[in-house]
């Protein structure tokens, strides 16, 4: 053998053992050498092509054991972006992934819930002890603009100042989602995983400057990593006071918390059903005010002004907002009811002229009952009334309300009553004046 062949095979030798090394000498979870040779493309790219199978390398941003709630689900970032790493079994990449690794993952690219994330099948570590990317200081607004929140999902940012009012007392998925405020009470979610050590030093009308991942589920969340990202700001602000948001504006922030104010339209005692179940109304449009559990709650009735912080939620179609707890539902003063609007029943009960009027009083003149339920159901009875032209509209009368005795079949009335919607559209009297016979 020639002096060239020889020195040529020493050094593919050489460069193999030295490969070997390299990968051998750290902690493996499922990998393969062959690994090393993947296509890696950036984490903006693989980000781009859900569905697709793809190769990325990046540095873990957070311990698995913390924030993976017993799963495999941490963040990688590398300079374009950031992932989530998310497997239900975390057992075929053990040992834990942990801050500063740099790992190659291969995997497929999913969304859940909105957040994007890589599926492994496999995942080499590359290195480890490496400095974790830098995380740059965001304006509050950014968690509610999904045009600039969405470049940084996954990655490590700053939030200066945020204020937590009240501290959940119940996990879910094995933390805590925390509403987050910032001075204009706009607010966010802070999500803290019970394994973070994070919940036990919070304390409720606090400000704090926080650093954490930005994740996501349905809308923009911030998660920390451990109690070093969560401190405590030496100089407290005064606490943010909230600004009421018009009904019909509110309406529309589905899933966001919001505050609103506006005129009680019907007793609660009369509609609620035994719940906390009853209608606001401002200039702009009303809204279903819903507690499933009434403790603690004021008394509403109508003509009480009052203010509700809360949660916006759709169920059966109807818009509700949630009281964020009953400490979050004032009642501000008094204020007269607003006039009824007439509307034909084919108005009452067509999207496009009913949805706008959802939640507001309304009346529909000269309907008829042609038949009476005998028997209840939650509450009240489903009464079904027609127009002369046999429009129907769905009478929800609730048995509190004291209308259903006064009814009789085949009798023309005018109906006054909070357009409501379950599935469809129905009208809601409040109680007997609000069902009068025609002249």
């Amino acid at each position: 053998m020639n002096m060239k062949k020889l020195l040529s095979k020493w050094v593919l030798a050489s460069a193999a053992f030295a490969l070997t090394t390299t990968v051998s000498q750290l902690p493996l979870g499922t990998i393969g050498i062959q690994k090393a040779h993947a296509a890696v493309i950036t984490i903006a790219s693989a980000k781009s092509q859900v569905g697709s199978t793809v190769t990325v390398e990046g540095i873990v941003t957070a311990n698995n054991t913390a924030i993976g709630g017993g799963k495999l689900s941490t963040f990688i970032q590398d300079s374009s972006a950031g992932i989530n790493v998310f497997a239900q079994d975390a057992t075929p990449f053990l040992p834990q992934l942990v801050e500063g690794e740099k790992i190659q993952v291969t995997g497929q690219i999913t969304t859940y819930q909105g957040l994007t994330e890589i599926v492994p099948t496999t995942i080499t570590r590359v290195s480890t002890g490496n400095p974790l990317p830098g995380a740059p200081i965001i304006p509050f607004s950014t968690l509610n603009n999904p045009a600039q929140a969405e470049p940084l999902e996954g990655k490590l940012v700053q939030v200066a100042q945020v204020y937590i009012g009240t501290l959940p007392t119940v996990q879910a998925g094995g933390g805590y989602n925390i509403t987050i405020y910032d001075s204009s009470y706009n607010s966010s979610i802070l999500r803290v995983m019970n394994d973070t050590g994070i919940y036990s030093s919070l304390q409720a009308n606090k400000w704090y400057a926080v650093t954490a991942i930005l994740g996501e589920y349905n809308s923009y969340q911030l998660v920390p990593r451990k109690p070093s990202d969560v401190s405590l700001l030496a100089t407290q602000p005064a606490a943010p006071v909230p600004a009421t948001k018009p009904i019909a504006t509110a309406k529309a922030l589905t899933g966001q918390v919001v505050t609103v104010e506006g005129t009680v339209i019907a007793d609660n005692s009369a509609i609620g059903g035994g719940k906390i179940s009853t209608f606001i109304q401002d200039a702009t449009g009303g809204i279903n005010v819903f507690a499933a559990n009434p403790t603690g709650y004021i008394n509403l009735v109508e003509g009480d002004k009052v203010r509700v912080t809360g949660t916006i939620t759709i169920y059966n179609g109807l818009t509700e907002i949630i009281p964020t707890s009953a400490a979050t539902v004032t009642k501000t003063g008094t204020a007269p009811v607003p006039a009824a609007v007439t509307k034909t029943v084919t108005e009452l009960t067509q999207a496009t002229t009913a949805e706008p009027l959802e939640g507001t009083l309304v009346k529909t003149i000269k309907v008829k009952i042609n038949t009476l339920p005998t028997s209840p159901a939650g509450g009240g009875y489903n009464i079904t009334a027609v127009d002369a032209n046999n429009n129907s509209i769905l009478l929800r009368v609730m048995q509190a309300a004291n209308v259903y005795p006064t009814l009789q079949t085949g009798v023309w009335y005018d109906v006054t009553g909070v357009l409501s919607q379950y599935n469809s559209y129905q009208l809601f009297p409040r109680k007997a004046a609000d069902v009068v016979v025609s002249p």
